[in-house]
């Protein structure tokens, strides 16, 4: 619906009438952060790294106030309870805080459901974005959101297929041939990591039908190919990667690993590579933010 790039806007027109003025722009996750910042062209952090948090069996922040008269925080259903009263307790008295998100994702991995709950309030003033830019308002994807937010039954269009496997077909087997069948590969998401439809073993028999070649490299226990999608699973300020930031592994020569990432190219000793994961299957919830041409969701029995 134009959510970052309506912020983006919003940031322009602030820094026009009030020049010279501070303004933070953070998210949640690392991959929001680099969303965020990508969109407006302005520099943008995680809100851990903006508080400059430790982890000492809790979020420990220093103590001093964030020096900025507007700070937007995007992706807040992500944000759980403790990380917004670190945020909150960060906060100047004058500041202007505008918190963006969608309530309707999947709320965050630590307790409470912040953003939903804020909206809820009725305490604070809202703003909807109703209009559908990413999709056609006539799709089927579209469609079948607004019939799932409100309990009903999903159904087939022209670009939304339901496919049921039977009984004794392998899950991954059906996943694979319909991959198979696109242009390109798809996102393959599950929103479990273990078991039959879980993205272990997903990718696992995924990247032996897909990979390029045959010289893998071993990390933490999970064979890596040249031409693998791959996914960074932790935020490395040092290295200069993010939670949720996937690319394709290019090539690895001399215990140096070549990444692609969006608009850059990331290279890592092999040593210094143990968060970075598979991502021919992804969870859904580390998908969230993220844009594909086409998408496979599996939804297994036990985990709907």
């Amino acid at each position: 619906t134009g959510k970052t790039a309506t912020i983006n806007g919003i940031v322009k027109a602030y820094l026009y009438e009030n020049p010279g003025k501070n303004v933070l722009l953070c998210a949640p996750t690392g991959m929001g952060a680099v969303r965020l910042g990508e969109i407006s062209c302005q520099p943008a952090f995680t809100i851990h790294r903006a508080l400059k948090l430790k982890w000492l069996g809790g979020w420990k922040a220093e103590p001093e106030p964030l020096p900025y008269e507007l700070i937007v925080a995007d992706e807040m259903s992500m944000c759980d309870t403790e990380l917004f009263a670190c945020f909150l307790s960060s906060v100047k008295s004058g500041t202007t805080v505008l918190l963006a998100g969608d309530p309707d994702q999947l709320p965050s991995v630590g307790p409470g459901q912040v953003f939903r709950d804020l909206i809820g309030s009725g305490v604070i003033p809202v703003f909807r974005l109703t209009q559908l830019v990413r999709q056609d308002e006539a799709s089927g994807m579209a469609k079948n959101a607004r019939t799932a937010l409100a309990g009903e039954p999903i159904r087939e269009y022209r670009d939304f297929k339901i496919s049921l496997c039977g009984e004794g077909e392998p899950v991954v087997d059906r996943v694979i041939r319909e991959a198979e069948a696109f242009p390109s590969m798809p996102l393959v998401l599950s929103p479990v990591k273990k078991g039959e439809c879980g993205v272990f073993e997903l990718n696992r028999k995924m990247q032996e039908r897909f990979k390029k070649t045959d010289d893998p490299i071993w990390i933490n226990g999970v064979r890596f190919y040249a031409g693998d999608p791959v996914i960074m699973t932790h935020n490395n300020y040092e290295y200069g990667y993010y939670n949720g930031e996937a690319g394709t592994l290019v090539r690895a020569e001399g215990g140096i690993l070549c990444i692609s990432l969006p608009g850059r190219m990331l290279a890592l000793e092999i040593s210094d590579a143990s968060e970075m994961a598979l991502a021919y299957a992804v969870t859904i919830h580390r998908a969230q933010g993220t844009e594909a041409d086409f998408c496979i969701t599996v939804l297994p029995e036990e985990a709907c």
